[in-house]
């Protein structure tokens, strides 16, 4: 039996820390791909590790510019937000 390397045992340590973290851990590469991915991460985002791993960051989170209006959209949401402004102070006659 080979005994580990420092090295090897602090890499061991931290993937125990962050296979059982309750928190979710993921890494990328240097082009925005998931590398790593625990199962708190399974368990926030909906997707298992191997749905996830190699897959472009973007998967967690979708450009806000890329939706259409209609679509319970990022321009609806704009627009629900401008009408309650417009709300905010009005009187308004409770029946």
């Amino acid at each position: 039996m080979t005994e580990s390397s420092p090295t090897e045992q602090t890499n061991a340590l931290l993937a125990a820390v962050v296979a059982s973290s309750m928190d979710a851990v993921f890494s990328i590469d240097t082009e925005a791909r998931i590398q790593t991915w625990n199962s708190a991460a399974e368990q926030l985002y909906g997707y298992t590790a191997a749905e996830a791993i190699g897959q472009s960051l973007k998967l967690l989170a979708p450009d806000p510019t890329n939706y259409a209006p209609g679509r319970g959209s990022y321009a609806s949401f704009k627009a629900s937000r401008f009408i309650s402004k417009r709300l905010v102070g009005a009187k308004t006659e409770v029946l």
